[in-house]
């Protein structure tokens, strides 16, 4: 199966400030597409601000069929050829450059949330969670002790 073919369930773009004449009339249609969405930050860190919009479907679509539709609904924008997030955890985290040190990071609370889309769902650190984890294995140890 060529690239192009591929299928994901996950996929994400990015899409320039100047070519979004309103974005409230951008996120409404964004909201046409009823599947989780997240929109990141303005990404004002390069020459050219930008967001990252990552599509989160419950099925599978292929990347063609999908780049095809946003060609359709979104004609008079230009964008990246959508990509496939190969792993939701660290896509969600790129979207704030959470585990970049040599990017501007970005609140997770300025993360639009469309259709049920949870941020906090797949932003979290996973060292946090092993952390966590930990603790309360030691916690269950000294009980039992």
């Amino acid at each position: 199966m060529s690239n192009s073919d591929a299928y994901s369930r996950t996929f994400w773009f990015v899409v320039y400030q100047k070519d979004i004449c309103d974005f409230s009339i951008f996120i409404d249609i964004l909201e046409s597409f009823h599947c989780p969405i997240f929109v990141s930050p303005l990404h004002i860190d390069s020459d050219s601000p930008h967001y990252h919009v990552m599509f989160m479907f419950s099925g599978k679509k292929s990347i063609n069929s999908f780049e095809r539709k946003l060609k359709v609904v979104f004609s008079d924008i230009p964008f990246f050829k959508p990509e496939i997030c190969s792993d939701k955890v660290s896509c969600a985290r790129y979207l704030c450059h959470l585990d970049n040190k040599y990017k501007r990071h970005y609140s997770p609370s300025d993360v639009i949330e469309i259709s049920g889309a949870d941020y906090s769902q797949y932003s979290y650190d996973t060292r946090t969670k092993d952390s966590v984890f930990k603790d309360i294995l030691k916690d269950i140890d000294s009980y039992s002790s």
